[in-house]
C-alpha cells in the first residue's frame, strides 16, 4: 500500500513537472515571437524611410526620370544647332537661323538677343553666343499671351472700324453684324505666333472674314492672313498677294453652329497649320502678311474696283481672342480653353 502511494506521489510530480516545463517553453516561445515583431517593425520603418522617405528610392527615381526627360529634350535641341551649324558652315550661324528649326517639339521664343529662348517637351531652355544649351526650368504653359481680350466686353485696345458692334457680356461675347472690330493701329505679328478665336454661329454670306491682318483686293483674301466663313464651311487662308495661297475648307461637322467652337491659325518660322476644337485640318508652306491693322469680324478689298470697298463680313458671335508671340504645340491646342 505504502508504495502503491509512493508511486502515484512520483507520478504527480513527474506532471507538475512537465507542466513547469511546457508553461517555460510556452513563455520563451511568446517572447521570441515578441522579439520578432519588434525586429520587423524595426526593419519596416527603415525600409519604408528608404523607400519613401525625403531622399528615397520613390524621389530618387522620379529626380532620375525627370533628369533623363530633360536630357532628352536638350539633346533634341543640340542636334538641331549642330545640323545648322553644318548647312552654315561657311558663312556661320546666326541668331535668325534658328527660325528655320522644323522640329514640332521645339518652340523658338525669343531671338532678338542672347541668350536666346526656347522650349522642347515640357522644359524651358537658354542657347548662348557659344550655342550652348542650358536648361532653366519646367513649366506649365509654354507662354504667356501677347494679348488675351474677351470681346464681349469693350475695352480700349479695340476700336469700332465698321458698324455697330453689340455687345451682350463676358458669356455671350459681341454680335457682329455687318461690323467690324480692329486694333487702333497696325498689328505687328511675331516671327512666329498663334492666333486663337472662339465663335458661334456664323453665317454663311458668302466670303465673311473672320479674324486676321491684311486687306483684300479683286476678291476678299487677295492679301491677308487668316480666318473665314466660307459658304458651307470654314475657309482658313494664308495668303500674301503674290501666289503663294493655300486654303483648306472644312464642313460643318468641323464645326458645329449651335456651339462656341476654336479656331486656330498658327505659324512656325515655316509652316501654316489650322485648327478647329483641337482637331489639326492641314498645313502650308505660305508666307505671313504683318504689317496690316487687326480685323474682327470682316474685311474689306483695296477699294479699286468701280464698285467701290466691299466687305466681307463674318456676321455671329465672338467671344474670346488670344494671340501668342509663338506657335504653341499641337498638343496645346488639343485642350485649349481660355
Amino acid at each position: 500500500m505504502k508504495k502503491n502511494f509512493i508511486k502515484i506521489r512520483e507520478s504527480f510530480e513527474n506532471v507538475k513537472i512537465c507542466n513547469l516545463k511546457k508553461l517555460e517553453n510556452k513563455g520563451i516561445t511568446l517572447i521570441a515571437l515578441v522579439i520578432t515583431i519588434i525586429i520587423l517593425l524595426i526593419l519596416a520603418g527603415v525600409s519604408l524611410s528608404l523607400v519613401a522617405g525625403g531622399d528615397g528610392i520613390f524621389k530618387k527615381a522620379t529626380t532620375a526620370t525627370k533628369n533623363y526627360s530633360i536630357g532628352k529634350a536638350k539633346e533634341k535641341i543640340e542636334l538641331e544647332i549642330a545640323n545648322l551649324r553644318i548647312d552654315k558652315k561657311e558663312n556661320g550661324l546666326r541668331k535668325e537661323d534658328f527660325l528655320k528649326i522644323n522640329n514640332q517639339a521645339i518652340t523658338i521664343v525669343d531671338i532678338t538677343e542672347f541668350p536666346l529662348q526656347m522650349y522642347c517637351e515640357n522644359y524651358k531652355f537658354e542657347v548662348d553666343e557659344n550655342f550652348v544649351v542650358t536648361y532653366v526650368e519646367e513649366f506649365a504653359r509654354r507662354i504667356k499671351a501677347r494679348n488675351k481680350w474677351n470681346l464681349g466686353i469693350e475695352n480700349q485696345e479695340l476700336v469700332t472700324y465698321q458698324g455697330t458692334p453689340e455687345y451682350k457680356g463676358a458669356t455671350e461675347g459681341v454680335y457682329l453684324n455687318n461690323s467690324v472690330l480692329a486694333s487702333k493701329e497696325n498689328y505687328i505679328l511675331n516671327d512666329t505666333y498663334t492666333i486663337i478665336i472662339e465663335t458661334k454661329n456664323i453665317e454663311n454670306n458668302g466670303c465673311g472674314f473672320m479674324i486676321g491682318t491684311g486687306e483684300g483686293g479683286s476678291v476678299i483674301g487677295s492679301r491677308c492672313l487668316g480666318i473665314s466663313r466660307w459658304m458651307t464651311g470654314v475657309l482658313y487662308m494664308a495668303n500674301t498677294g503674290s501666289g503663294d495661297e493655300y486654303t483648306i475648307v472644312a464642313d460643318s461637322v468641323n464645326y458645329p453652329q449651335e456651339q462656341w467652337n476654336i479656331s486656330v491659325i498658327k505659324y512656325d518660322g515655316t509652316e501654316f497649320s489650322y485648327f478647329i476644337n483641337g482637331k489639326k485640318i492641314g498645313s502650308s508652306s505660305s508666307s505671313s502678311i504683318k504689317d496690316s491693322r487687326l480685323y474682327i469680324g470682316g474685311i474689306h478689298n483695296s477699294g479699286t474696283s468701280s464698285a467701290g470697298v466691299y466687305w466681307g463680313y463674318g456676321n455671329g458671335y465672338y467671344r474670346n481672342l488670344a494671340i501668342y508671340d509663338e506657335a504653341l504645340s499641337d498638343e496645346d491646342l488639343e485642350d485649349y480653353s481660355f
